[in-house]
């Protein structure tokens, strides 16, 4: 698994390289261009903002994906902020729901036994009108697209930060 990982690691860092020599300072990169065609947070969500979701109030919704969506909560009984983490109800339907479900508490579980400062720490798995959720580490910052999107970044800070995930990735 080790060999299979580092073979893993050594082609994503070769493909970081090439997109990064696309960077110039003049403007936009292939990678700055594929962010900015990613899906954008948008209305459609499944928990409104104020939703009582059992012991969390939910503020806000951050990201969403094919399988789930994320939310910035708060923790009541620990008054902490938290990321809130569903399993979309939208992308499931009677056929595929157990294998969806399956696949997110798998994630949950795997993502709890990482411990590093570039992962957010998984506080618990929950469910909830019979949605599956997690509550992890609420990470103060802008996302990766919005960073890149404010500015060009030299190829230098560019390997350096792809080195911090793939370093949490292989955590």
């Amino acid at each position: 698994w080790r060999f299979k990982q580092s073979k893993r690691l050594v082609t994503l860092r070769a493909e970081l390289g090439e997109l990064l020599r696309k960077t110039t300072s003049s403007g936009p990169s292939e990678f700055l261009q594929m962010i900015n065609n990613s899906d954008e947070v948008t209305d459609m969500q499944s928990l409104r903002n104020g939703t009582q979701f059992g012991d969390l109030t939910v503020r806000r919704l951050i990201a969403h994906g094919g399988m789930g969506e994320v939310y910035e909560a708060i923790e009541k009984s620990l008054e902490r902020r938290v990321a809130l983490k569903i399993v979309s109800p939208s992308a499931t339907d009677e056929t595929n729901r157990d294998e969806l479900v399956n696949r997110f508490l798998n994630e949950a579980r795997t993502h709890a036994k990482v411990s590093h400062p570039c992962i957010a720490t998984i506080y618990g798995i929950y469910s909830e009108a019979e949605i599956p959720f997690i509550t992890m580490e609420f990470v103060e910052g802008v996302s990766i697209k919005e960073y890149l999107a404010e500015r060009a970044i030299p190829q230098a800070l560019g390997v350096q930060l792809f080195a911090q995930v793939v370093d949490g990735v292989r955590a």
